[in-house]
């Protein structure tokens, strides 16, 4: 396999992947929490797996389903997975997530969240892209509010400006917020996406910000501190 992106304990190939790795799904997968150490945990819509594997290494019990439908990402995802230390604990469904059955301790995703703006020429990239593919922020708090065991969590990582209303849809769904995370660039800017924590629980919400970047460009200590068991140079 050809590996296009190596983090320090496994490596992925996302070639034919509509969406790249990026700051986001890294951003997640090292912020989500697993209330469980044996816990279950589904990735909707994993793109290559860098969800999946990231919380594979993070939690050495869990057993974890990455589902995704589009056929030329899942060709990425089955072999990034066969690749990783973790084969034995992580499984690939091609499938809508809206068929998936069953109760897990962690739903985590990094979903489609474009509702305006150019369409990506190519079909599956404006599947990643844009939330009329079925799959949205929103869309999950409902599935998450079915889905969900007891004490289990819907973890997301969207645009800002979204967060309340889908902090709204969630509450029709009996889920509140247990963590909130605006993620800035650096301090002088607004922040752009939010790190988002739901359960069926009626509790304070923890909210904090996270900057990536320090005042010389470089990375911040609480950026370094949150990726550096992933992330090669750090």
């Amino acid at each position: 396999m050809a590996n296009d992106f190596r983090f320090k304990q496994f490596a992925l190939t996302h070639q034919r992947c509509a969406m790249k790795i990026g700051t986001d799904g890294v951003l997640l997968g090292a912020w989500a929490e697993l209330g469980r150490a044996n816990g279950n945990v589904l990735d909707v819509g994993a793109g290559c797996g860098v969800i999946a594997l990231m919380l594979a290494q993070r939690y050495a019990q869990a057993s974890i389903t990455a589902v995704e439908l589009d056929a030329e990402a899942m060709l990425d995802l089955r072999a990034n997975i066969e690749a990783s230390p973790w084969a034995n604990r992580v499984q690939a469904i091609e499938s809508d997530y809206k068929a998936v059955d069953g109760h897990y301790d962690l739903i985590v995703s990094n979903p489609p969240f474009f509702i305006t703006g150019e369409r990506a020429p190519q079909s599956a990239r404006a599947a990643a892209r844009h939330i009329d593919h079925g799959l949205s922020p929103i869309a999950l708090t409902a599935f998450a509010a079915e889905h969900l065991s007891d004490g289990g969590r819907l973890a997301m990582i969207f645009p800002i400006e979204q967060l309340a209303e889908v902090e709204f849809q969630a509450a029709l769904h009996h889920l509140s917020p247990l963590r909130t995370t605006e993620v800035l660039s650096n301090a002088s800017r607004q922040p752009l996406r939010v790190l988002t924590e739901f359960a069926k629980a009626n509790c304070p919400c923890l909210r904090s910000r996270l900057i990536i970047h320090d005042n010389a460009g470089g990375y911040s200590p609480e950026y370094i501190s949150l990726t550096r068991n992933f992330y090669l140079h750090l």
